[in-house]
């Protein structure tokens, strides 16, 4: 009831398939579906450059964000540590909000694949 697929991913989906989905535990709103497994074994996933797009607009968020206080902090520190903290600042909050999309689109990979067996007198 909290899930939401994707275009792509809900063309997958039939009633009555046996699946798993890899989630994004969202903060806000319902889970976002980044991968799932189809019957056959197969795995379908969320479109990467999405993720990566939404990681580079976090990070130019987080650059904005810090840049006041990195404006000031010149006159207290040397412009190389105020400089890696910035962009240190910038990655953790691009991090931090991508990082269960990514996991979540992998996190299929590491099960093992249910394909039919075929048994062979």
């Amino acid at each position: 009831m909290n899930v939401q697929a994707g275009n792509l991913i809900d063309t997958f989906i039939n009633v009555g398939d046996d699946i798993a989905i890899g989630c994004d535990k969202s903060w806000f709103g319902p889970h976002k579906v980044c991968a799932i497994r189809e019957p056959n074994g197969r795995i379908t996933k969320e479109n990467l450059a999405a993720f990566i797009i939404v990681a580079l607009i976090m990070f130019g968020c987080g650059m904005v964000l810090a840049l006041i206080p990195m404006v000031l902090a010149f006159g207290f520190m040397s412009p190389a540590a105020v400089l890696t903290v910035w962009v240190g600042f910038a990655a953790g909050l691009a991090w931090l909000v991508t990082k269960n999309l990514f996991k979540a689109r992998n996190a299929l990979d590491a099960l093992p694949s249910k394909k039919p067996v075929v048994q062979t007198a």
